[in-house]
């Protein structure tokens, strides 16, 4: 179990990283690798994804440990194919616990995928900042996924960025069934209070505009 924990991560981090450069080769990390630090992040220059990058489909697996219908980059057209985002437990900055039941406390919650070493990714901060306070009067909250929990780099980042929406840690029940289909960084989803995916998922950095488009036509839909 153990391994399999490494290998996943070591996969959701290389994906990750993959998002703002060229396509990044699959390795096992030097555990004396360190961190680019925020401040040399913050100078590199803003790489956004392409426009109509899609993430790539999963191989079909069986629904043995959770009852999500769909996959995660599929129409939601229908309220039977949605995709919902599997149970799981994680952990806030601060430490304190965060399941699915964030959703549910919410009308809509923005899910942001990110790590500290994606310039499009930490660009993006002050854009999902905006958006919390904008539409927390709606019941609107962004949740932000650190895929390479690179927690302390993270803190001075947001805190450089102005960024104080929830940010959550990778775990193993969010790797299985979730993080291990994202392809890039950021991507971002909108999910309604059961946790099931709005629309369609979002690969590449958004503009605040762009953003209040898509969740303006997602309210109106719940």
């Amino acid at each position: 179990m153990k391994k399999f924990w490494m290998l996943a991560l070591v996969l959701i981090i290389a994906i990750s990283i993959s998002a703002c450069g060229s396509k990044a080769q699959l390795e096992e990390p030097k555990q004396t690798q360190e961190t680019q630090k925020p401040e040399e992040n913050l100078q590199e220059s803003n790489e956004t994804a392409e426009e109509g990058v899609e993430t790539s489909k999963p191989e079909s697996q069986e629904d043995s440990n959770n009852d999500n219908k769909g996959s995660i980059d599929e129409s939601t057209s229908s309220k039977d194919a949605a995709y919902r985002i599997p149970d799981f437990q994680s952990m806030d900055f601060d430490g304190n616990e965060i399941t699915n039941k964030f959703f549910a406390d919410n009308m809509l919650t923005v899910v942001n995928v990110w790590t500290t070493t994606c310039p499009s990714c930490i660009e993006e901060i002050p854009v999902l900042q905006e958006i919390e306070e904008k539409y927390k009067d709606k019941g609107v909250r962004v949740l932000a996924i650190l895929a390479d929990n690179e927690v302390d780099a993270a803190k001075k980042i947001l805190e450089l960025k102005g960024g104080k929406y929830r940010n959550i840690i990778t775990t193993e029940s969010l790797i299985e069934g979730f993080l291990e289909q994202i392809m890039y960084v950021p991507t971002t989803l909108l999910v309604n209070s059961k946790g099931e995916l709005i629309g369609e998922v979002i690969a590449g950095a958004r503009s605040t505009e762009e953003f209040s488009k898509l969740i303006d036509d997602a309210l109106k839909g719940l």
